[in-house]
This record gives structure tokens, sequence and C-alpha cells, in this order.
């Protein structure tokens, strides 16, 4: 847990660094009252940060650092790997890491997360991280893809509304 969670992120550093340049030059105050076009461009990053997150397990049921561990999320029913929907709803649960933390010290294949979605941890093959690179260039839009990447953007929305009170409208 605490692999992935320092992985996916710094894999958005540079991406953060270069959109929060203009930011900090171009700002009056530190910490603007109103929501404006730069401070809207520095969360298109976050957002794709927390979309990455939230879909680490979209190929397969395996993230990158699943690969490298030898881990596999899968379908507690049917014993086989998780689809996009039940793994980003299992994911949905990580800004509650420290609940999450303590749901894996009593149950090290399962979080809450898990429990919500209905899925569970199981050990596999560790492979080479690099071949989610070949599920990437061959994935097939299907309506499951899109209504995944509509709830994911759907949770973003809701996730930065909930922390942020610039983007509150009311």
């Amino acid at each position: 847990m605490a692999a992935e969670m320092g992985f996916t992120p710094s894999i958005f550093i540079p991406y953060l660094v270069v959109f929060m340049i203009p930011l900090v030059l171009f700002a009056v105050s530190p910490i603007p009252k109103h929501f404006g076009v730069l401070e809207f461009l520095s969360l298109v990053p976050f957002g794709l940060l927390v979309m990455a997150l939230m879909n680490k397990d979209f190929f397969n049921g395996q993230s990158v650092v699943h690969r490298r561990f030898g881990y596999c999320v899968v379908d507690i029913k049917t014993n086989q790997p998780a689809g996009p929907l039940k793994c980003m709803l299992r994911n949905v649960t990580n800004p509650l890491w420290p609940i999450e933390a303590i749901f894996v010290l009593v149950n090290p294949r399962r979080r809450l997360g898990d429990f919500i979605a209905g899925t569970m941890l199981v050990d596999v093959t560790p492979s080479d991280p690099e071949l989610i690179l070949d599920e990437i260039r061959s994935a097939k839009f299907d309506k499951q893809t899109v209504l995944t990447l509509l709830c994911s953007i759907f949770w973003v929305v809701i996730f930065m509304i909930s922390f942020d009170p610039r983007m509150r409208f009311w």
C-alpha cells in the first residue's frame, strides 16, 4: 500500500512542477479568494493524479507495483481479475488511508475498498511492470471503460470540491 502511494504520485511530479511555475510566477496572492484560470490549470495535474490513483489497477487488476511484487486484484465471487469498474470502486477509499491501514493490519488481503467493491488481493507470479504499456496500447474503449472513466471524473470533481473551498458554488 505504501509503495502504491509513493510510486503513482512520483510519476506526476514533473507535470506538477511545470503547471505550478505559472501559478507561482503570476499569482497575486498566495491563496487567492476566487478561482481563476491559473488556479484551474494547477488543478489539472492534481485531478489527473487522483484519477491515476483511482484507476491504477485498471489493466487486468494489476498496477505497476502489483506487477512488480506479484499481486492481482480479483473479484471475490469469480476469483478472476477484477474489472476496471470494480478496481476504480476499490480505490475510491484511498484518501481514507489511515482507515485503510487499520483494515490492512487486520486483514492483509482485504482493505476497506475491497469490502466495498467485492474484491481481494491475491498472490500471482511477478511480471515485468513495463508490460502494462502493451496493455495500454491495445486497450479498447467499451461501455465499462467509458463508465469507469466518467465515474472517476465525477469522483475527482467531488473530491476537489470537498477539499478546496474556492470550488464551492454555494
